[in-house]
């Protein structure tokens, strides 16, 4: 599924499921509120009828390395420190790293970033 970065706000992606039981958590495992903004890393765990959970769903955006919803110049830093091996990343964060979707973490993922956030370029979300 891919994930509009003009509507990645709990309600709104809860709409695009069949089933409405769910709760987002972010990184840190805590609670969102609803309507807050979600990232890389954050997760949705769905829910049965008994509050059980029985799938849980982790939301990458691609361009989003710090997580924080919005892909802008912070996350061309972190992809900067990351290939020059200064910074190290987890596996959902590697994968909003490779924002062309070729599989190489490299210099022209950071410049389609630097592009994005300062609205040169759309970075496709629906792979």
């Amino acid at each position: 599924m891919g994930l509009d970065l003009d509507i990645n706000n709990t309600n709104n992606i809860l709409s695009q499921f069949n089933n409405a039981n769910a709760k987002f958590y972010r990184s840190d495992g805590t609670l969102c509120a609803n309507q807050e903004i979600v990232g890389t890393g954050y997760t949705i765990r769905l829910l049965n009828d008994r509050g059980e959970i029985y799938d849980t769903i982790t939301i990458v955006i691609f361009g989003d390395i710090n997580g924080d919803g919005h892909v802008d110049a912070q996350d061309s830093v972190l992809l900067s420190l990351f290939r020059n091996s200064k910074l190290t990343l987890n596996d959902y964060q590697k994968l909003a790293c490779d924002v062309n979707h070729d599989n190489v973490l490299d210099l022209s993922d950071q410049w389609i970033i630097e592009d994005s956030a300062i609205y040169l370029y759309d970075i496709d979300q629906f792979i």
